[in-house]
């Protein structure tokens, strides 16, 4: 296809301004907070993937208001908790930066890109590391150090 890049062996797939990460039927398994951000732990059959985030993130459920988790505000970490047992459908890794996480009952996990610092790294499985760097760009390695 046109236009379409597929990253050999680490099941990325380029679409457009975006990539495709294949965490279809991903089941968040844990959420983590540390003085840090938010963790999150996805499990897929034997694959695993660990999102991390150290900032503010959006999550919208459908016919519910928007909710913002600051990671620094106690209060509102209770919406992450919610993610819980919920299966990803779909994922995409902006190249400006951003994520976005669908998950199957309609939930949509939104992490912005930052101008100062990394806004969020997502570890995959065979080493596979997508870093949200300062300035709202994307950086990619795997274990193989292909790029």
């Amino acid at each position: 296809m046109a236009g379409v890049a597929i990253m050999r062996g680490m099941g990325l797939v380029e679409d457009g301004d975006t990539w495709l990460v294949p965490l279809k039927n991903a089941v968040v398994s844990q959420c983590c907070f540390d003085r840090g951000g938010v963790v999150l732990q996805l499990a897929t059959g034997a694959s695993g993937w660990e999102l991390r985030t150290g900032q503010p993130f959006r999550l919208t459920k459908p016919g519910s208001a928007t909710e913002l988790v600051a990671p620094e505000e106690e209060r509102n970490l209770v919406a992450a908790l919610r993610l819980l047992s919920l299966a990803a459908d779909n994922a995409r890794a902006y190249k400006d930066g951003r994520l976005n996480i669908a998950f199957t009952d309609g939930t949509v996990l939104e992490i912005p890109a930052n101008e100062a610092y990394e806004a969020w790294t997502l570890n995959g499985p065979d080493g596979l590391l997508i870093v949200s760097i300062p300035g709202g760009e994307l950086t990619m390695w795997a274990a193989t150090g292909e790029r």
